[in-house]
């Protein structure tokens, strides 16, 4: 059995194969650790690994100012057990400059859905327009 240990860097997991996380058991919750197989994070829940999935999306919630937006995205890995999290990627979308990103200032909440998710974005100094890439991880 493969022990996990400390790193140098406390952001960096401990690397192994998908069989030695398998096999991996009784730590405590949260510990994370990079499944060198799949390529993936994967975080103990307490009683088995879940593998966190790293993506991105460009949303957008209309060309009218609005003060808060829901929008659907659809993702077929998704469950509604999923856990997701996200922000919005300091990226230029298509119609909007860079230093915009850098005047707002949101909140976003994920609602997981089967086969997707919904992401409320609110615009907390004032109304938002225009698309944003939201940067989102989500468990299986």
């Amino acid at each position: 059995m493969t022990a996990i240990k400390n790193t140098t860097f406390k952001v960096r997991p401990d690397n192994a194969k998908t069989l030695e996380i398998d096999s991996m058991s009784m730590f405590e919750y949260g510990v994370i650790v990079y499944d060198t197989d799949l390529n993936i994070n994967k975080y103990w829940n307490g009683t088995a690994w879940v593998a966190e999935l790293i993506s991105e999306i460009q949303i957008d919630v209309g060309d009218l100012p609005v003060y808060e937006a829901s929008v659907y995205v659809a993702n077929p890995s998704v469950t509604i057990n999923s856990n997701i999290t996200g922000s919005v990627a300091y990226k230029k979308p298509t119609n909007k400059d860079i230093d915009e990103l850098d005047m707002d200032s949101f909140t976003l909440k994920f609602e997981a859905l089967a086969g997707g998710f919904n992401v409320k974005i609110k615009g907390n100094e004032g109304s938002i327009h225009g698309e944003f890439i939201i940067s989102y991880t989500y468990s299986l």
